[in-house]
């Protein structure tokens, strides 16, 4: 299963990229602002610096606690954003609900395998 935790540590690594270089576009897709500098260097700070490390740290450790670790995250954000959905029905979209279900692979993945 090492494989399949270098393959989601690697898709960090991708988003975190994603984020770095077209923040824009990563912000349009979750409905995020970034009417501002601050705005697009908040979403290259928050998603592409820390993915990008975590991805990186990932697969340089190549730590059973790290990927626990990294998949608690995802577990809280999951958590977090279903808890959300629920309270809110405006983030009831395909959009959230199809990061709810990668955040949780990911969890899984990194946690449980």
């Amino acid at each position: 299963m090492d494989i399949l935790k270098l393959i989601f540590a690697g898709l960090n690594v991708v988003f975190g990229l994603v984020a770095l270089v077209a923040p824009k576009r990563l912000a349009d897709a979750v409905g995020l602002g970034t009417e501002n500098p601050v705005g697009i260097a908040e979403i290259r700070n928050g998603w592409g610096g820390i993915y990008l490390a975590m991805g990186v740290g990932l697969i340089v450790l190549q730590n059973p606690a790290a990927y626990a670790i990294v998949g608690m995250g995802y577990a809280g954000m999951g958590l977090t954003r279903l808890v959300q959905m629920a309270l809110f029905p405006i983030l009831r979209t395909p959009t959230q609900a199809g990061i709810v279900v990668f955040e949780a692979i990911t969890a899984i993945v990194l946690v449980l395998l």
